[in-house]
């Protein structure tokens, strides 16, 4: 449950940050570019299908990196309101797959933390997001608001903003909700929806002591969230072919699975924020957990729904980075990507390379699901040029290119060799190849085959046999004397020509 923040002036300038005051000549340039670009339809997108992908959210990147770095590294993108001119622009550089909108689900910003009226502009990564909208909502709909036990509105504090969290299950605030996401998909150009925290459990509430007044366990919240889901799903992005998609959060102990699919219902696809390890610096997961994550999302690909994979800890931590990549390699099917980043505010705004994301690539397709390597206590994933072994009990795992064997070759040679004359002046040669076992040999297998004609010259001709091994040449002449027939090659995809097992390699035919 990341929040990015990092708005301060999005609302003059899309692309600022809190320090892009000296950035605004960059800032003009690429407004400028945006201008040239047609926001398109939603049916104008095509998702990447690599075996490996990288996904990049929520905002521009703030360490130098160019947009042209970003469309030429990253598959999938998630960003937030006001940054649709950079999002154009990775669209002219060539992004297909649909950019996703980041907007928080679970409360709105209130910019002036319980101050009214207020006349601060409010965050874009939430749907309140016109000047007075929290004042507005609170005196006219307090009933929209998630409250504790006591009555009080629950208060969702974000580093030095404030947020307060909505009712899910409330229509007025889905109706509300799914009014304002419908008006930026539709005017501002973006492709679907990505919904930060959507909550399949009291965690974050239990984690602050706070007890819910309408929902006292997990399964009530969670059926709350769920038809808040189902709202936006089934009246607009369904029907409308947008991708909603979430980050799926506060997962229950011991019942994370079933909570994850309860979810999965109304979404085309999730993130797993806390992928392969802990939430925290050096935390793991047991290897149970490991593995009941692994598979879950395995069968959510499986359904056709698209994951995130995002593992996290400091820059330099690369054994856990790789840890963490490999194990995504071990699930991947096409419909997933992944992402190595930070647990520090604004890290998500850096970009992060390791080596392993190109020796990935070298991998080739995986050559089917993953395994148990019951000699090596590892699980393991062959593909077309090599293999990934990931330990989850020591978290460590390598990634092996292997230089793929030559092709397998079959040998084949001539079984039968015969020649004949008819009276319309054919001289025909039949030649019979076949392999060491006695058997025909590969679909499309050539004979090339030199016929010397009495008078001494030759006549050179190539022949595709049949199934059953067998190809047949004719020369048509007139003249008497001896016709000599020699095969000189066999040749297809993956044959070689083993001239010592032939039964004859030239036949002779007169004519008198």
């Amino acid at each position: 449950m990341r929040i990015r923040f990092i708005e301060a002036i999005a609302s003059k300038w899309p692309l600022a940050k809190k320090k892009d005051v000296a950035s605004m000549p960059r800032l003009l340039l690429s407004l400028v570019a945006g201008l040239f670009y047609l926001a398109p339809s939603a049916a104008d997108w095509v998702y990447p299908n690599a075996p490996t992908q990288l996904a990049w959210f929520y905002k521009p990147p703030i360490d130098g990196s160019t947009s042209a770095q970003l469309a030429a590294t990253f598959q999938n993108f998630i960003l937030t309101k006001n940054d649709e001119t950079y999002r154009n622009q990775l669209k002219t550089l060539g992004v297909t797959a649909p950019v996703m909108q980041y907007v928080r689900s679970d409360g709105i910003h209130d910019p002036c933390k319980g101050t009214c009226p207020c006349s601060i502009q409010p965050y874009g990564n939430q749907v309140a997001w016109t000047i007075g909208d929290y004042c507005s909502i609170f005196s006219s709909h307090p009933e929209w608001f998630l409250r504790d036990t006591s009555g009080a509105v629950v208060k969702l504090p974000d580093g030095d903003q404030l947020y307060a969290a909505m009712d899910p299950a409330n229509t007025g605030w889905q109706q509300f909700f799914l009014s304002r996401v419908k008006t930026s998909q539709e005017t501002m150009g973006w492709d679907g929806l990505f919904l930060d925290n959507l909550q399949a459990g009291l965690g974050q509430f239990q984690l602050k002591n706070i007890l819910l007044q309408k929902y006292p366990d997990d399964a009530s919240l969670r059926f709350a969230v769920q038809n808040f889901t189902a709202t936006l799903y089934n009246s607009y992005f369904h029907p409308q072919n947008r991708p909603l998609q979430a980050n799926i959060t506060s997962l229950p102990w011991l019942t994370e699975t079933s909570a994850w699919f309860d979810l999965m219902l109304y979404l085309d696809g999730a993130m797993e924020e806390s992928f392969a390890m802990g939430w925290h610096s050096g935390e793991w997961l047991t290897t149970e957990e490991w593995g009941d994550q692994l598979s879950r999302l395995e069968v959510s690909q499986s359904q056709g729904k698209r994951v995130i994979a995002v593992s996290q800890d400091s820059q330099t931590e690369t054994a856990r980075q790789n840890f963490g990549f490999a194990s995504y390699l071990l699930i991947t099917n096409g419909l997933s990507s992944f992402r190595y980043t930070g647990t520090v505010d604004d890290e998500y705004e850096y970009v992060w390379l390791y080596p392993n994301y190109t020796t990935a690539k070298a991998l080739g397709a995986p050559l089917g699901k993953r395994y148990n390597d019951l000699a090596n206590n590892a699980w393991r994933r062959d593909f077309d040029h090599g293999y990934v072994l990931v330990y989850p009990v020591n978290h460590v795992a390598t990634i092996v290119i292997s230089t793929p064997p030559p092709p397998t070759t079959t040998p084949l040679h001539v079984s039968r060799l015969g020649m004949w004359y008819t009276d319309s002046y054919l001289v025909s040669t039949e030649v019979r190849i076949q392999n060491p076992s006695g058997g025909y040999p590969p679909a499309n297998s050539s004979v090339s085959l030199s016929t010397k004609l009495p008078n001494g010259t030759t006549s050179l001709t190539i022949g595709t046999a049949d199934q059953w091994g067998i190809a047949t040449f004719s020369v048509k002449s007139t003249l008497k004397g001896t016709y000599t027939s020699t095969v000189t090659n066999i040749t297809g995809s993956n044959v070689s020509y083993d001239a010592s097992k032939n039964v004859a390699t030239t036949v002779t035919k007169t004519i008198k």
